[in-house]
């Protein structure tokens, strides 16, 4: 350790590298310094840091930090290969070099690969291989079994086997099956998904479809209202699958906040989120509203109206 007392910045890390951290001057938020080529964990003043030998350690991440050992940097200074592990925030190894890819802890969980591999210079950061998750204190929820992952969103996560999704969750139970072709994350308690025949419907998380695969395309639900197209034509639904307009349009933008916008051939109006039209569908073109007003044209009248669709004077 001598050779690295060149100076009073190596001094000052080098110092205090066999001080063991306590609760009380370790800080939540730790960082990761490089000194002559040799990671260190430091907490926020540097006063305390533990010597971290591998090849590549990430960010701190939820109380997590990724290592790795006998991999490479590509071109882009991405690092490539070798075997991932786990280290809590005090430098303990809490889960073995021996996976392939480790993503950065996601709400509670990490995602985890075994066979997969890194893909240099700005690919993918890992192809092939199985997928599973272990928690933050390294241990494995479900191995790695999975074809695809997707991160937790709330106490789910989306799974793939044979290009097959389904959902697991946190205690790594498959909670619905992996049968469908295509599977989104839940949006107000319903989880939108595709069937083998292509068609669009929604399922609760206790795994009862609420509305059948019968539609052409859909959208999440947002405010209690999903949008569903039916031989070409859009309408809204509701949480109950009951359809509050008719399928007659080509076209719903959807919007979380506020009225959205329909199209019927050329022409534009507003619906609410019950379906209910508030801007008749005639104008030629229609904006957004900002501060109450939209720019509406029909033929070569051209203005502003207001949420009762009459014209600004």
């Amino acid at each position: 350790m001598d050779s690295h007392s060149s100076s009073s910045l190596d001094i000052k890390y080098i110092c205090a590298i066999n001080n063991p951290m306590t609760d009380q001057n370790y800080n939540t938020f730790p960082r990761i310094r490089t000194i002559h080529g040799i990671n260190y964990l430091c907490n926020s003043d540097l006063s305390t840091c533990i010597p971290l030998l591998y090849d590549y350690v990430a960010s701190p991440c939820e109380e997590v930090i990724v290592v790795a050992k006998g991999g490479f940097q590509d071109d882009c200074k991405e690092y490539v290969g070798g075997k991932y592990g786990l280290i809590d925030l005090k430098g303990k190894e809490i889960l073995p070099l021996v996976y392939d890819y480790i993503f950065n802890a996601n709400q509670g969980t990490v995602m985890l690969n075994r066979g997969g591999q890194g893909q240099p210079n700005g690919g993918y950061l890992c192809k092939g291989g199985k997928w599973g998750f272990c928690d933050l204190k390294g241990r494995v929820i479900t191995p790695c079994r999975y074809d695809n992952a997707d991160f937790f969103d709330g106490d789910y996560a989306r799974v793939c086997v044979n290009r097959q999704w389904g959902f697991i969750d946190r205690s790594g139970k498959e909670v619905i099956p992996t049968v469908y072709r295509d599977l989104w994350n839940f949006s107000e308690g319903l989880a939108r998904f595709r069937n083998s025949k292509g068609l669009f419907g929604f399922i609760a998380k206790n795994g009862k479809e609420v509305i059948a695969g019968k539609y052409e395309d859909a959208t999440d639900f947002l405010n209690k209202n999903a949008c569903v197209c039916c031989n070409k034509k859009w309408g809204v639904i509701d949480t109950a699958g009951r359809l509050q307009t008719e399928l007659k349009y080509d076209e719903i933008e959807q919007d979380k906040y506020d009225w959205m916008q329909v199209r019927i051939g050329n022409c534009y109006g507003y619906i609410d989120h019950q379906g209910h039209e508030k801007i008749p569908v005639k104008y030629h073109y229609l904006s957004h509203y900002i501060d109450d007003y939209a720019e509406a044209k029909i033929g070569d009248h051209y203005g502003l109206i207001d949420r009762q669709g009459i014209w600004k004077k």
